[in-house]
């Protein structure tokens, strides 16, 4: 339930985005068959898109907030991970820990792979960038 919620909240950030791009294009459209039942074609035809188009931004506007949320939380659930492996090698208490868990961290900072089409940080087992859909080259 709890696993990859960081991608959770950023699909849900996404579909109350395209439902509310659906409710501000049908508003507008609804604007529009109004003013032509009113031989208003040329301000029903303006205040369609204008209604449409606003829209749209503030639904975009809403959900940004709860997106990056989301990009927060799955990025700082690969932080807690390292930090979890680090802190094993300096526990483990063997000789060299602390060099080890130097290493740990720079080869997390050296094998991080990204999407060479986006920039956006892409797993091991990612085929495809889960932001942009780009092929992952291998």
């Amino acid at each position: 339930m709890f696993r990859n919620i960081g991608r959770k909240i950023q699909n849900i950030a996404k579909i109350v985005f395209y439902i509310g791009a659906v409710i501000s294009v049908l508003a507008g459209l609804i604007f529009l068959a109004a003013m032509i039942d009113e031989g208003e074609i040329p301000v029903g035809f303006l205040g369609g898109i204008l209604i449409a188009a606003i829209g749209i931004f503030l639904s975009w506007i809403c959900v940004l907030q709860l997106y990056a949320f989301g990009r927060i939380t799955e990025n700082t659930d690969e932080q807690v991970r390292l930090s979890e492996e680090i802190l094993a090698v300096l526990k483990s208490g063997q000789a060299g820990g602390a060099s080890a868990a130097a290493d740990i961290a720079e080869s997390a900072r050296e094998e991080t792979k990204r999407c060479l089409n986006c920039g956006a940080v892409l797993k091991e087992s990612d085929l495809f960038c889960r932001e942009c859909g780009t092929k992952v080259e291998r």
